[in-house]
Parts: structure tokens; sequence; C-alpha cells
């Protein structure tokens, strides 16, 4: 069992950790991971992690979560959201958070004068 942990943790463990990322999002991790360790898990916070541009990707073509509208929101307000993604997304948010969007400093330029565009081209076809 020690073992396992340790390979598990240096990211090349069984297949339930490194297999692909669809199933990793669509199961509960917390149950996955417990079975490596009986110690409290941070994901993200320490040793490997997955890459986040392709977790935020698999969110983002999930048709499951992009259902939920504070997942799209908190998709376009993160700044390691990939921009093809974000860009593609813009126009499902409504116009307060686009306003919102276009003064965050965190997102990059490219999406946030898009917002701008199109937050001019919504209020000028009222």
């Amino acid at each position: 069992a020690r073992a396992e942990r340790g390979t598990a943790a240096a990211g090349v463990g069984p297949p339930t950790v490194r297999g692909a990322m669809s199933e990793l999002i669509e199961r509960d991790l917390w149950t996955d991971l417990r079975r490596f360790t009986s110690a409290r898990i941070a994901l993200g916070r320490v040793g490997n992690s997955l890459p986040t541009d392709e977790v935020l990707r698999l969110i983002a073509k999930n048709r499951n979560f992009r259902k939920n509208y504070v997942v799209i929101r908190n998709l376009m307000n993160n700044p390691k959201t990939p921009l093809d993604v974000s860009l593609h997304m813009l126009p499902m948010l409504n116009a307060m958070d686009l306003k919102k969007l276009c003064i965050n400093k965190n997102i990059p330029e490219t999406l946030r004068s898009t917002a701008n565009k199109l937050q001019l081209q919504r209020r000028s076809a009222k």
C-alpha cells in the first residue's frame, strides 16, 4: 500500500489516477484519491497536478457543466482558461457578467477587448 501511494503521487500509479481526463471529471475524485492515502487531500495544492488547461477544456466541453451558468461564468473569469474556449463561451454571458468581465484585469487582453466589443454590440442592438 505504501508503494502504491508513492507511485500515485508521482503520476505513474494505477489507471484510475492517470486515466483519461474525462473519466476523472465524471467520477468522484475524492473517492478515488482516498484509496491511496488516509491524509487530508487538497487537490491542486501539492505534488503533481493535472494540467489545468486540459481540465478546463474538458469542463467546457462537458454538456452537464455547460448547462450550469455559474460554471460558465467561473470559466470565463479564470485566467488559466484557454483563450479559444473562453472566446467561444463569451456570448453565453449575461449583460452584468459581461460588464464585470470587461474590467477584469486577470483575464487575457484579447478576451477583455472582445467582451467590450460584444457589450457595445448588445447596447446598440437595443
